[in-house]
């Protein structure tokens, strides 16, 4: 089963709801597991080092699948957090 890491705090405002939906169920994520990365813990932090501002990237929240970024969003109407990450990571161009 593939695993989305996805990164939040406490002092992030908008991860408070994104958490407290995860944590109730209510996420739409592809069938991957999802694993809630806490940044203000030294593990944490590290993890969002390497994964996260390591791809030019440092927003919370965020989540991560393999190495790359999926789409994360608040669905109101459904009550739900939707994390949307590629079925096939993006590649480099052939040489030429």
């Amino acid at each position: 089963m593939p695993v989305v890491k996805l990164f939040v705090g406490s002092s992030c405002p908008p991860c408070a709801e994104i958490k407290s939906r995860v944590e109730a169920g209510q996420v739409e994520a592809g069938g991957a597991e999802i694993r809630m990365v806490d940044v203000e813990t030294d593990e944490g932090f590290n993890e969002f080092v390497k994964d996260v501002i390591g791809q030019n990237d440092g927003e919370l929240p965020s989540a991560y699948q393999d190495g790359h970024q999926c789409g994360l969003a608040l669905d109101d109407e459904k009550g739900i957090v939707v994390i949307d990450c590629p079925s096939t990571p993006p590649s480099s161009p052939a040489p030429a």
